[in-house]
């Protein structure tokens, strides 16, 4: 909205901000008058009276910028882009009209600028790969074409890209709608079902779909082998104390192995003695290091199974997580309650 400048550059006062906006700073002359004595001079009138109307100046500019570069503002409201999207939603045709598909049938790749929603996308269980800045045009088309995926971009790349892929295999996707509209978009118009045995069913770091079973005790032993992880690198003495009682609690009555939930996730699982090499705490398939880093002893404490995508090595267990994404969809009214 204004030129770029570092933190101190940008101004912190009223006429700073005048001075960016209109290219010159407000009147401060009559600020250390006197102001107990009456009558008030006229320029002192002026003077208070436009601390307040240039507020109303200020407040026309910003909309109007941010209008020009599709900015929501004020903050919390919709953007003009996040506007259109919801118009579009309720116009935009159904790709497949006779019936829902389910959310394996369809496989997208997202460009650079869709991060968000390719997470989105692979945490109700679409294969979704994400093109980040490495991928090369060439590499993009190929890839495309090769799977039978579709590329969603923003409208500026898909008049461009569309030209170049077979018809119906690239559309475009607001850039600065959120990623949950964005995600709106892309299962109405594709008619996606979103059902609980595909939600979380793929790895949202990396899209990986198949998962390594993994024991307490096993991880433990790649947690020794890792110098990152929380477990291995704090000494005993220096755990926090919640980590103490909650062993003492919880040693004898863990989480249980999977609930019923969480169980569907899973439809590739592979056990960890036959995948893992608990010498180096890499995947024998591909040499990638299980991402052991984040776990902590009171945590372990409670888990008796893990799962690890072969992929990139992630590391999920039983939790909260599927309930809150899944209550999350039926919120914004993806799925039925």
């Amino acid at each position: 909205m204004f030129e770029r400048r570092t933190e101190r550059e940008i101004p912190g006062s009223l006429t700073g901000i005048i001075n960016v906006l209109f290219g010159e700073p407000l009147d401060k002359r009559e600020q250390i008058s006197n102001w107990e004595r009456r009558p008030l001079r006229e320029s002192q009138i002026i003077y208070a009276a436009l601390d307040a109307f240039c507020l109303i100046e200020v407040w026309d500019v910003l909309r109007s910028r941010s209008a020009d570069r599709n900015i929501a503002f004020p903050p919390g409201k919709m953007s003009p882009s996040e506007e259109a999207l919801k118009l579009e939603l309720a116009a935009f045709p159904v790709m497949n009209l006779d019936a829902a598909i389910a959310a394996s049938a369809k496989k997208f790749i997202c460009d650079t600028h869709l991060e968000g929603l390719s997470r989105r996308l692979r945490n109700i269980g679409v294969d979704t790969e994400f093109a980040d800045e490495t991928w090369t045009e060439q590499q993009l088309l190929e890839q495309t074409m090769r799977d039978d995926r579709i590329f969603l971009t923003s409208p500026a790349r898909w008049a461009i890209v569309r030209k170049q892929l077979p018809r119906g295999c690239c559309f475009s996707i607001s850039n600065n709608a959120k990623a949950i509209r964005q995600l709106e978009y892309v299962v109405r118009m594709f008619n996606i079902a979103i059902t609980r045995d595909s939600v979380l069913s793929r790895c949202s770091s990396c899209n990986g779909d198949v998962f390594i079973h993994a024991t307490r005790h096993e991880v433990m032993l790649l947690v020794k082998l890792s110098p990152t992880s929380e477990v291995a690198s704090t000494p005993q003495s220096a755990q926090p104390a919640r980590s103490t009682r909650c062993t003492e609690n919880t040693r004898d009555n863990p989480i249980p192995t999977a609930g019923p939930d969480f169980a569907t996730c899973f439809k590739n699982v592979v056990e960890a003695r036959e995948t893992i090499d608990f010498l180096t705490g890499k995947v024998t398939l591909n040499g990638i290091s299980v991402d052991v880093g984040s776990l902590q002893e009171f945590k372990m404490s409670r888990v008796k199974d893990y799962y690890i995508c072969s992929s990139c090595g992630k590391v999920y267990w039983p939790g909260t997580h599927f309930g809150r994404t899944w209550h999350f969809l039926i919120a914004n009214k993806l799925v039925q309650a």
